[in-house]
């Protein structure tokens, strides 16, 4: 059973079109596509495709094969359906020993609306309990600031968890979904309540990459992308 509030169910569409499940987007592509507006419907789902949602990489494979707003491409179809079926087949992401022991990464916030950027750097410290986890986050920004960040994310299931942050409004919610871990949250920046939909996918280097979009009121205004590795022992 997901964590209530966090997850919604997914629904089917005509002809076994999935829905993918990240809030507004999934109705916004189901309704274009069944009215027939298949470039709206692919504006929607092609992010989440690269995103590593299985379902809306399934749905680009339908519109491929079919040619519904974009050129007839069997291959690009083929291609597609591989990756949703990778998704099902592949162990799933276990947010708990990902993160247990040292992470570091490097980082660039992009904001939507003028594209400046903000590069920095995170020292994650992990520790997992059997029941919590925790992540210490040490932020070191280019322009030379300097930030503490704390989660405590308690497991409420088989790869579901909740949990607080400074800032944090509320309680967040994360789950395991195939290879990517999903976090959502609503967090308080500069005044603002900002709601954060995070995307941790596995590479196939071992690294992860840590994709976050932050809306206000159905509107974008930032986007963040990090690639985290293991800390090297010497």
């Amino acid at each position: 059973m997901a964590a209530r509030g966090c997850r919604t169910t997914g629904l089917f569409a005509a002809l076994l079109l999935a829905l993918p499940a990240a809030g507004q987007d999934r109705s916004k592509g189901a309704a274009a596509y069944l009215r027939g507006d298949y470039a709206a419907a692919l504006k929607e789902w092609r992010p989440l495709a690269e995103q590593g949602y299985s379902d809306a990489q399934f749905n680009l494979g339908v519109m491929y094969a079919k040619g519904e707003g974009v050129r007839k491409d069997y291959p690009e179809a083929a291609k597609w359906f591989r990756r949703a079926a990778e998704q099902a087949a592949d162990p799933p992401l276990v947010l708990e020993s990902s993160f247990a022991g040292q992470t570091e990464g490097d980082g660039t916030f992009v904001n939507s609306w003028t594209g400046a950027e903000r590069r920095f750097r995170v020292a994650i410290a992990g520790t997992w309990d059997g029941t919590t986890l925790t992540l210490v986050e040490d932020f070191d920004f280019a322009d030379g600031e300097k930030d503490r960040k704390s989660w405590r994310l308690r497991r409420t299931g088989p790869g579901e968890f909740t949990g607080t942050r400074e800032a944090v409004i509320g309680e967040a919610c994360a789950w395991t979904d195939g290879r990517v871990v999903r976090l959502r949250y609503t967090a308080r920046v500069e005044g603002w309540a900002l709601k954060f939909d995070d995307v941790l996918a596995l590479r196939t280097d071992g690294s992860l990459l840590n994709r976050a979009v932050a809306g206000k009121g159905g509107i974008r205004v930032g986007r963040v992308e990090l690639v985290l590795r293991r800390r090297q022992v010497i």
